[in-house]
């Protein structure tokens, strides 16, 4: 009997993982510029006071394909911001920072340099 040789198999999961570990780091980087946009709509067109990307695309912890951007609006129009979040290519997440519970407001807050 041959002795199996695991060392191929190995190999090819592993360039598995590193090219879907450069896809997901594409997709974030798009992520990362449509938040940028979108932040700057809401400002302009929503009229919010701020607007802040937390979550896993702000801290890069991302370790999927499948991830959303998480926005916060403080001030301005919270549907109108929503409407303009729903034009993206990306799932958004707009939440009312002053309805949010205190942990959410906690982690918001952290990237909002606060």
């Amino acid at each position: 009997m041959i002795p199996f040789d695991p060392t191929p198999y190995a190999r090819g999961i592993n360039e598995q993982n590193e090219a879907e570990a450069r896809r997901i780091e594409e997709r974030l980087a798009h992520a990362r510029e449509e938040a940028a946009r979108l932040i700057e709509r809401m400002q302009r067109e929503a009229g919010c006071m701020e607007v802040v990307l937390f979550g896993s695309v702000a801290d890069g912890s991302v370790r999927t394909l499948h991830f959303d951007i998480d926005l916060a609006v403080i001030g301005g129009d919270l549907s109108q911001a929503e409407a303009i979040a729903e034009e993206s290519s990306f799932a958004v997440d707009v939440v009312d920072y002053a309805r949010c519970p205190p942990h959410v407001r906690a982690s918001i807050d952290r990237h909002r340099g606060l």
